[in-house]
């Protein structure tokens, strides 16, 4: 059996090879959902390649969506970025969105920066 005490290596074997893939509740008994979220480094990497085409917005707003339960300073200072920049965001509705993610972030010490932000762009 795999994952036997002993560490043996024989053990993880199947007639000479690896497990290439395990069974996790062949027959839904325990588990009903498998929710797979991807990373911020993903997320953020995705957003910069959307964010040069501004074609795909539904997309960039899903963006944002995910990033509220993942984010990290990287992506705050990722996001502040992208707000401040006069010439990359046209669309006055992605920064509302932008500024709404920062908002909800759970994040200790963003308050302040994210007041900054709001008085930079109302001058």
């Amino acid at each position: 059996m795999a994952g036997d005490s002993k560490g043996n290596p024989e053990d993880a074997m199947v007639g000479g090879a690896p497990y290439l893939w395990v069974k996790l509740d062949p027959y839904n008994k325990y588990m009903c959902k498998v929710l797979i979220q991807d990373g911020e480094n993903i997320l953020l990497a995705q957003l910069d390649k959307d964010m040069k085409d501004h074609t795909d917005l539904p997309s960039i707003f899903k963006i944002l969506e995910n990033l509220r339960s993942t984010a990290t300073q990287a992506g705050v200072n990722k996001l502040c970025t992208y707000i401040m920049d006069k010439k990359n965001i046209v669309n006055e509705f992605l920064k509302i969105e932008m500024v709404n993610t920062l908002f909800n972030l759970k994040i200790k010490g963003i308050e302040s920066r994210i007041y900054d932000i709001l008085i930079s762009l109302i001058k």
